[in-house]
C-alpha cells in the first residue's frame, strides 16, 4: 500500500486534499483556536503566504495572543508540515507588523521575551467544505505543547485580494488638503466631524477629545462612523435618535458647518461601528463613498478630523483640521487591518481607501501604540467587508434591507399562526437592525394575537429592545 492510499484509508485527507489546501493560500483566512471539546476560545484573521520553496505556506500574522499558532504552516500535498523558528525574532516580527510597523517600538508595550527554538508540526484532521480542521504540535526545550484549530475562508473577504506590503520606514505621511491631488480633495465632501459638547473616552488614546470622523456611503445620507464615536452622543444610543452637529472641510480649504438629526440604523460595540441615516438640510452638497469590492493593499489612504493638527476658524478658538494619511497595508491585528497610515485620537470613524479606486476597504477604529502628539501612530481599521457580511451594509445601499424589513413587519402584523409568527420575529432579529422596530414594540402591544404578542416580548427581550429605546424608525 502506497503513502498516499494509506493517508487516505485512515481519513487523514480527501482525494481532493491538494485543491482544498491550497485554496487557503494568499487569502484571508478566519482562524478559530478551540479546546479539545470544540470550544472555541480565540478568533482572529491571518494570511497564508508562500515559503521559499514554494512547495509549502506560513502564517503570515500570528495573532500574538495565541502562542500555539506560532509556526504553522502548511503543505500543498496537505502532509505534515515542521517548521523550526526561533521565539523572540517570530514574536516581533509578528508583534510589529501587526501594528502596522517594521521594527518594534517601545511604545507599543513590547515585552521581553527569552529566545529559543520552537519546533512545530502542523497536521490536517479533516477537511470539510471552506473549512480546515489542524493540529500543531509544539517542540519548547523539551516541552511538547498542542494546539487544535480550525482554518476558515470567510465569505467575501477571503475573495478579495490582498496585498500587504511592510513599510520601507516607521514614519507618519500625514498632510493637509492643500497638498493633495484634486481627486483626493474631492473625497472632502464625503467626510464630516461629528463634534461633542461633551467628553468622549476615545479609544486611541483615552483622551478626551470632543469629536469623531465620519464618512457617507450613500446619495441619501448614509453615514459610517465608529461604536466609540456615537456612544459620547448617548440619547443617540439611548432613543437611536438624536441631533448632531456636523463640520466640514470643502475641497477648496473653505469651512461650514450644519446641524441634523440622525438615526441609528445598526450598530455593533465588537465591531466598532454604528450606521447613521443622516436626515441632510435641502440643497446641502455632499458625497459619498463606494464600498471596494476587488482589492485591499498595498496601498492605503485615509482623510479625517485627528485632533493633533488644528487651525484658527472665525467664531472658534481652534479646529481640527482635514489631514490625509498615506500607508501600506501591513498585517492583520486580531481581526482588524494594522496600516501604516499614520493617525491620532478624533480621526476615529475615518474610511480607509484604496488610492485607485478611491473606494472604502476598512473603517478606521483605533491606533496601535501610544500616538504622539504631531505624529500619530499607526492605524487599525475593522475590514469593511466583515461589517458588510454581518450587518449587509449593501442592502440599505441598495434598499433591500428596508424592503426585507418592512415585509416582515407586515406579514407579523397580518398573521394570527403563532408558528408563523416566530419564524418571522427570529428573521427580523437576523436582520440585526433597528429598523421598524417601533412598528414592532407596537405590535407587541396592539397584535389581536396574545400569543404573539408574548412572542414579540420574548424576541425583543432577547434583541436587548424591550425596555429603554424608543426610536424614531
Amino acid at each position: 500500500m502506497s503513502k498516499l492510499t494509506l493517508l487516505i484509508a485512515l481519513g487523514i485527507i480527501s482525494i481532493n486534499a491538494k485543491a482544498s489546501v491550497t485554496d487557503y493560500l494568499e487569502k484571508a483566512v478566519l482562524i478559530e483556536e478551540i479546546t479539545s471539546d470544540g470550544t472555541v476560545k480565540n478568533r482572529f484573521l491571518d494570511y497564508m503566504t508562500k515559503s521559499d520553496d514554494e512547495k509549502s505556506f506560513f502564517s503570515y500574522a500570528p495573532d500574538i495572543s495565541s502562542f500555539s499558532w506560532f509556526g504553522a504552516c502548511l503543505k500543498e500535498d496537505s502532509s505534515p508540515c515542521k517548521r523550526l523558528v526561533q521565539s523572540k525574532k517570530e514574536f516581533e516580527r509578528a508583534f510589529s507588523l501587526s501594528n502596522g510597523r517594521k521594527e518594534a517600538d517601545p511604545s507599543m508595550g513590547l515585552p521581553p521575551m527569552q529566545d529559543f527554538p520552537v519546533a512545530t508540526t502542523t497536521s490536517i484532521i479533516k477537511e470539510e467544505k471552506n473549512e480546515l480542521h489542524l493540529k500543531i504540535e509544539q517542540n519548547i526545550m523539551g516541552n511538547s505543547m498542542i494546539g487544535f484549530f480550525k482554518v476558515k475562508k470567510v465569505p467575501m473577504l477571503s475573495d478579495l485580494k490582498m496585498n500587504f506590503s511592510i513599510p520601507e520606514k516607521d514614519e507618519p505621511n500625514r498632510v493637509d488638503i492643500s497638498s493633495v491631488e484634486d481627486n483626493l480633495k474631492q473625497l472632502a465632501l464625503s467626510v464630516v466631524m461629528l463634534q461633542s459638547n461633551g467628553d468622549m473616552e476615545n479609544l486611541l488614546g483615552g483622551n478626551s477629545v470632543g469629536h469623531g470622523t465620519g464618512f457617507f456611503i450613500s446619495e441619501d445620507g448614509l453615514l459610517l462612523t465608529n461604536y466609540h464615536v456615537i456612544d459620547d452622543f448617548k440619547i443617540c444610543i439611548q432613543k437611536l435618535i438624536c441631533e448632531v452637529e456636523f463640520k466640514q472641510t470643502l475641497p477648496d480649504n473653505s469651512k461650514r458647518g450644519f446641524n441634523a438629526v440622525v438615526k441609528v440604523l445598526a450598530s455593533s460595540q465588537p465591531h466598532d461601528f454604528v450606521l447613521l441615516k443622516v436626515d441632510l438640510p435641502a440643497n446641502l452638497k455632499f458625497s459619498y463613498l463606494k464600498l471596494e469590492k476587488g482589492v485591499v493593499g498595498p496601498n492605503l489612504v485615509t482623510l479625517g478630523y485627528p485632533g493633533d493638527i488644528t487651525e484658527e476658524i472665525e467664531d472658534e478658538k481652534s479646529r481640527a483640521r482635514l489631514t490625509y494619511s498615506f500607508g501600506k497595508l501591513v498585517s492583520f491585528h486580531s481581526r482588524t487591518y494594522a496600516t501604516s497610515a499614520y493617525i491620532y485620537q478624533g480621526a476615529s470613524g475615518s474610511p480607509i481607501l484604496n488610492p485607485n479606486t478611491l473606494s472604502v476597504v476598512g473603517l478606521l477604529s483605533n491606533g496601535a501604540g501610544t500616538p504622539k502628539r504631531g505624529i500619530g501612530s499607526p492605524g487599525l481599521a475593522r475590514p469593511i467587508h466583515l461589517i458588510d457580511l454581518e450587518f449587509g451594509l449593501s442592502d440599505y445601499i441598495s434598499g433591500a434591507k428596508q424592503q426585507r424589513v418592512k415585509g416582515l413587519i407586515s406579514k407579523i402584523q397580518t398573521t394570527r399562526n403563532i408558528s408563523i409568527a416566530k419564524g418571522l420575529l427570529e428573521d427580523y432579529r437576523l436582520e440585526k437592525t433597528y429598523l421598524g422596530l417601533k412598528s414592532v414594540k407596537n405590535l407587541m402591544i396592539n397584535h389581536s394575537s396574545n400569543g404573539i404578542r408574548l412572542e414579540i416580548m420574548k424576541i425583543l427581550e432577547t434583541m436587548g429592545f424591550l425596555v429603554g429605546s424608543s426610536d424614531g424608525q
